[in-house]
């Protein structure tokens, strides 16, 4: 596959032949449509069982609950994949929402260090 660029109401994102980069704004606006987008690239790609599949969110420049809500669906869709959801440099707006949520244990793959039980960044 080859490096497919998808735009959603001023949000980017770059899907790569392991994985995907977002920049800018993930709510609902492009939530459902970033699953869709996802699931589509996963059964394109057809990568081996136990691959990683690693989600860049060093541009993201605002997050809110339907955007982390979107983050636990694509994690979920990784696996039914039969792969693995690496989240890696997660920005400042994604750190935010994550303080908020009532629920860190769900997130321990996701790369937020400042809430304890969870992954730093490698």
């Amino acid at each position: 596959m080859s490096t497919i660029i998808t735009t959603h109401a001023g949000t980017m994102v770059v899907h790569l032949a392991t994985g995907l980069s977002c920049h800018g704004e993930i709510d609902i606006a492009i939530a459902d449509q970033l699953v869709a987008d996802c699931g589509q690239q996963l059964a394109e790609l057809a990568l081996p069982a136990g691959s990683v599949f690693v989600v860049d969110l060093s541009g993201v420049t605002f997050m809110d609950s339907a955007g982390l809500d979107a983050l636990l669906d694509l994690h979920d869709l990784v696996e039914e994949f039969d792969l693995v959801c690496v989240v890696r440099r997660a920005s400042a707006a994604v750190h935010r929402i994550v303080a908020l949520t009532a629920h860190p244990e769900q997130l321990g793959w996701l790369d937020v260090p400042s809430r304890p039980g969870l992954v730093s960044p490698a």
